[in-house]
């Protein structure tokens, strides 16, 4: 009719099917007929004579072909299907594996694709039989078995040691089923394939993560100190001060945490000294420090002996006398630490200090040998310097 408008005429694309929508009763996964697929996409006489050959991607390239139509025509559905029959009859690649794998996950049907895809990963061909165990794992994981995902990721590593993606994958698996002994493993090892080839900026951030995974999954608190320090380690390779002092941060705590022996606390600690001068931030480390130390700590003598030094090494010659002081009266028996701070009055020529100093260890003195000797020091300053 002539005064029909253009607006009312059906518009094509609504004659479509819908994506994912079913065309019949039909499933993806059965067999459709020759005749069924060239109704849909025409198959030349070149491809059928290709198709008879034994190079594996022309069966490849056909079912890509069939199934990139259906994703043309914005049917998921049966572009699923047809990939699924590739996989099930062909030995596949691994960019046929991620189409798989991502159309499984639109379409709801993980389950079955990652079943397939485990199956065919070992007819695959021989550069894409990694990677289609990979997909076929990473679909597992989001189902939850676990442990198939984990033996397929096996095979992945055993066949190949040094694929970095497989060993995170697994690393992932593992922590999400628990087997974090596993995990710590696998991540151990990817630390060392870092540092080993210069990776070490790398190499300090899955320190972190491996710490973390002693600390919160394992409840380690000395494997994450060892951790937080290697970390620190890698850090330190890599150029990055301010990466180094928040690893030596963490340390520090954790070894407080393991209640590890004094000796080993004292030395996280004066690691910490050290990275908080190197990242400039000398005021924040001592008085982290001060407070692991005095607390849980070597003991209150030698956390004051350690700030001492620092406060020599920023030339602050009074606030170091003033720690050294405390922390022989902290200690009195230290005699390294006296003989420090003796040697600091000497040396700046602090000879009322140093008369003062001699008078407190003469007095608290026991042995009369060791009192003598001193009261015999103090002469000799009051006689040669005062």
């Amino acid at each position: 009719m002539g005064d029909r408008k253009e607006t009312d005429r059906p518009a094509a694309d609504s004659q479509k099917p819908g994506i994912g929508e079913r065309l019949g009763d039909r499933s993806p996964f059965e067999n459709w007929s020759p005749d069924d697929r060239d109704e849909t996409i025409r198959v030349s006489a070149l491809d059928e004579q290709e198709l008879a050959r034994p190079d594996p991607y022309v069966a490849l390239n056909l079912h890509r072909r069939v199934a990139d139509k259906f994703l043309k025509d914005g049917n998921l559905y049966r572009a699923f299907g047809e990939l699924m029959r590739a996989a099930q009859t062909t030995a596949i690649d691994a960019r046929l594996a991620k189409d798989l794998a991502w159309l499984a996950k639109r379409n709801g049907f993980e389950s079955a694709a990652a079943g397939v895809l485990a199956a065919a990963s070992t007819r695959a061909l021989p550069e894409s039989r990694n990677p289609v165990r990979q997909h076929a794992a990473r679909l597992m994981r989001r189902l939850g078995r676990f442990k198939e995902a984990r033996e397929l990721l096996g095979q992945a590593l055993e066949e190949s040691p040094g694929d970095r993606r497989a060993r995170r994958l697994l690393c992932l698996v593992s922590v999400q089923e628990g087997s974090y002994e596993l995990a710590a493993e696998q991540l151990a090892r990817e630390i060392d394939d870092d540092a080993a080839l210069g990776r070490f900026r790398r190499a300090a951030r899955s320190s972190l993560g491996l710490a973390r995974l002693f600390d919160e999954g394992m409840g380690d608190p000395a494997g994450a100190a060892s951790a937080y320090a290697r970390s620190a380690e890698n850090a330190q390779r890599a150029g990055e001060p301010a990466g180094v002092f928040s690893a030596r941060v963490l340390a520090a705590r954790a070894l407080v945490q393991s209640k590890a022996p004094p000796q080993e606390l004292e030395a996280g600690l004066r690691a910490l000294i050290e990275a908080g001068r190197a990242a400039r931030r000398e005021a924040e480390a001592e008085a982290i420090v001060g407070e692991l130390g005095k607390s849980a700590g070597p003991g209150q003598a030698k956390t004051l002996a350690m700030l001492a030094e620092a406060a020599f090494a920023r030339g602050n010659q009074e606030e170091a006398a003033a720690l050294l002081r405390e922390a022989v009266e902290a200690d009195p028996a230290d005699e390294p630490l006296a003989a420090r701070l003796e040697s600091h009055f000497i040396g700046r020529g602090a000879w009322g200090e140093l008369a003062t100093f001699y008078r407190g260890r003469a007095a608290h003195e026991a042995s009369p040998q060791a009192r003598a000797e001193l009261l015999s020091k103090l002469a000799e300053v009051l006689e040669d310097e005062l």
